[in-house]
């Protein structure tokens, strides 16, 4: 089992880039919009979030911007499990366990 991120939900953009990238030194791998449809299917969470991806090292970490603190966030920690023998066909399998909590950081 591998750790494939940590991620964590964020209200300030600014709170993002200057601890992770400026003191931390992550840098922005990219970042997309997770549209509400799928935050629901997800999380269960019916909010649209800009994801910024962020990468040190072996490191990797996935920040949910939101407009507002709510009570429900996306914070969770995802593994991967392979799920097949090397050198068959496909990828590996990912388990995601979602460890969500009451308040927004």
């Amino acid at each position: 089992m591998n750790l494939e991120h940590i991620a964590l939900t964020f209200t300030n953009h600014k709170e993002i880039k200057q601890f992770y990238q400026e003191i931390l030194g992550f840098a922005e791998i990219r970042s997309f919009i997770l549209q509400k449809d799928l935050a629901r299917e997800i999380f269960g969470i019916g909010k649209e979030s800009r994801i910024f991806h962020l990468q040190k090292d072996d490191l990797s970490m996935e920040l949910f911007l939101m407009p507002e603190r709510f009570e429900h966030v996306f914070n969770h920690i995802c593994n991967s499990v392979l799920t097949g023998k090397h050198g068959q066909k496909g990828n590996p399998g990912w388990i995601c366990v979602y460890s969500c909590q009451k308040a927004a950081f």
